[in-house]
C-alpha cells in the first residue's frame, strides 16, 4: 500500500468570478436591483428598489422573478425601468 496521491487529470473551476459576473448581468439588465448568491442558501437573491426580496435557484429563474415582481416588465431598458420604479414609489402609474 502506498500513500502516493494520483494525479489530478480534471480542472478545478472556481465558481466565485462566474457568480459575480452573473449578478453584475443581472444588475444590469434590471437597473437599480441588488443581486448576489447565497452561500448558504445555495440561491440567487435579488433586493428590487421597491424594497422587495426575491428568491430563484439558478440566474434565469432569479431574472423571471424579477420580471413577475415588477409586473413582468422583463426586457425594459434598465434606464426606463429606474423611470418606471420612480412613477411608482411616486404613486403614478
Amino acid at each position: 500500500m502506498t500513500s502516493e496521491q494520483a494525479p489530478r487529470d480534471t480542472a478545478v473551476i472556481d465558481p466565485v468570478p462566474i457568480r459575480v459576473l452573473e449578478a453584475r448581468r443581472i444588475q444590469d439588465h434590471y437597473g437599480g436591483t441588488a443581486v448576489w448568491f447565497g452561500y448558504f442558501t445555495r440561491s440567487w437573491w435579488a433586493l428590487l428598489p421597491e424594497a422587495r426580496l426575491v428568491e430563484g435557484t439558478t440566474p434565469e429563474r432569479l431574472g423571471a422573478a424579477i420580471a413577475a415582481a415588477r409586473g413582468g416588465v422583463a426586457s425594459l431598458d434598465p434606464e426606463r425601468q429606474r423611470e418606471r420604479d420612480r412613477a411608482r414609489r411616486a404613486g403614478r402609474p
